[in-house]
């Protein structure tokens, strides 16, 4: 399951970068759907998190997968659904469901899976679930992509690095391929993006700024449950948004920052040192420089670069095209 992923050694494991809500962002799109795919195995094992219980908090072993929690409840979730549909509502017996139970379930957690789908209590929650789908017409298209990665994409592109907008994130998840089909209507979605658009184009003829809402809050009605904020992401509440801002833009771990700090230095400590040595002896010829073994340069300087820099006599310095690179 995912060798990939699971063979690596400490060394070939990726660094996740989170951004300031902790979601993963980086440090590109595929090992962060990777980093997902990992936590969905962790989340498929029969022993670690067994399906035979009602709800994730349940579990015995939640303790020892406190740091996947979040993530591995959604691909729990998803893989109890996958086993329902495959294996329960696929098959019209008990018998054909036992002839094609899945060999990553044991027979004991098969029985009690079973037993349960056909409750009372089971079928009321599944009628309802399917009924609340069936009423959803404001899906977004981003597939497997998250909010979090998005919204880190969108700040990426903007100039000024800014957060976009909740219009601009509700425009950019809903976007269509045009040709593919799609299994919801957009006929909502169209509307909810005009009035965004009209909007958008009455404050821009608003000189004085007084209605500078973003138009996303005006179209789309706030979530029935206060806590919970709309195109985020998952686990994110109206209280971690408050606490965004004191917070940097990425989150790493210690351990990375005193690693990173420890080989930036002895990499670059060399290299600068020659650069300011050389500098230092090619900018005063009468000064019996001594430039150590390590720092001596081992390619010819480009004559071409520029702009570079010069240090006369005075200890003042000026541009020329005739010495060595300037240090950046």
């Amino acid at each position: 399951m995912l060798p990939k992923v699971h063979a690596q050694t400490r060394d070939e494991r990726e660094v996740i970068i989170l951004n300031s809500l902790g979601q993963p962002v980086g440090p590109t799109r595929k090992i962060v759907q990777e980093f997902k795919q990992f936590l969905g195995t962790v989340a498929r094992d029969s022993e670690l998190a067994p399906l035979n219980y009602i709800n994730f908090p349940s579990l015995l072993t939640l303790d020892k997968m406190w740091e996947y929690v979040q993530a591995i409840n959604g691909s729990w979730k998803a893989h109890k659904c996958f086993t329902k549909r495959n294996y329960f509502s696929a098959y019209p017996t008990d018998a054909l469901r036992w002839f094609h139970k899945p060999d990553t379930i044991s027979e004991p957690q098969f029985r009690e899976l079973l037993q349960y789908w056909h409750s009372k209590e089971a079928e009321e929650i599944s009628k309802i679930n399917k009924d609340n789908r069936q009423m959803l017409d404001d899906m977004h298209t981003m597939g497997r992509n998250s909010y979090a990665i998005l919204r880190h994409k969108l700040k990426q592109q903007d100039p000024d690095k800014q957060e976009p907008s909740q219009a601009r994130v509700y425009k950019e998840s809903r976007k269509r391929t045009v040709g593919r089909k799609y299994l919801t209507n957009h006929e909502k979605i169209e509307e909810n993006i005009a009035k965004m658009d009209a909007l958008e184009s009455s404050q821009h003829e608003d000189r004085d700024g007084s209605n500078s809402k973003d138009p996303y809050s005006e179209v789309i009605p706030d979530p029935k449950r206060k806590s919970r904020v709309r195109l985020q992401g998952k686990g994110v509440k109206k209280s971690d948004l408050k606490k965004k801002d004191k917070k940097s833009d990425f989150i790493f771990r210690t351990e990375f920052l005193e690693s990173m700090q420890s080989q930036l230095v002895q990499q670059l400590a060399p290299s600068v040192t020659t650069a300011i040595l050389t500098q230092l002896r090619d900018a005063n010829p009468g000064i019996n420089l001594v430039i150590p073994d390590f720092a001596i340069p081992s390619a010819p300087k480009d004559a071409s670069s520029a702009p570079h820099l010069l240090v006369d006599q005075n200890g003042k310095s000026s541009k020329s095209g005739a010495t060595i690179n300037q240090v950046t």
